[in-house]
């Protein structure tokens, strides 16, 4: 599984690395967020 999942990640191009990095970090963004909004409410 681990391997198939590095050959794919080796045919990647840069600018799909990049697309893939983006959209982790908006994806990271978004939830830190979500729990930073939780994390407020509760402690009020």
């Amino acid at each position: 599984m681990l391997k198939a999942l590095k050959a794919k990640t080796d045919k990647l191009k840069p600018w799909q690395w990049f697309c893939l990095l983006y959209l982790g970090g908006f994806i990271g963004v978004a939830i830190l967020s979500q729990v930073m909004n939780l994390a407020i409410l509760l402690f009020i």
